[in-house]
């Protein structure tokens, strides 16, 4: 992630403008471990959009805790 963030930054792209983009399935793998990255995403005001919705077994509920803008 930090090398993703180093070259954002090289490239003088504002962050504003940036989306990632992540699937349920893969939050869902570690939830506590992806919790504090997309935290981590978002404090550097990255956007993040949650893709898949629906086709893992998550709760609306966690999905709901989760800093996520989409």
């Amino acid at each position: 992630m930090e090398k993703l963030l180093d070259i954002i930054e090289q490239k003088n792209i504002a962050p504003q403008f940036l989306e990632f983009e992540i699937t349920e399935t893969h939050v869902m793998q570690n939830l506590e471990q992806m919790s504090l990255l997309l935290t981590y995403i978002q404090d550097k005001q990255i956007s993040i959009a949650l893709d898949d919705f629906g086709v893992g077994y998550s709760s609306l509920a966690v999905l709901k805790s989760l800093p996520l803008n989409t």
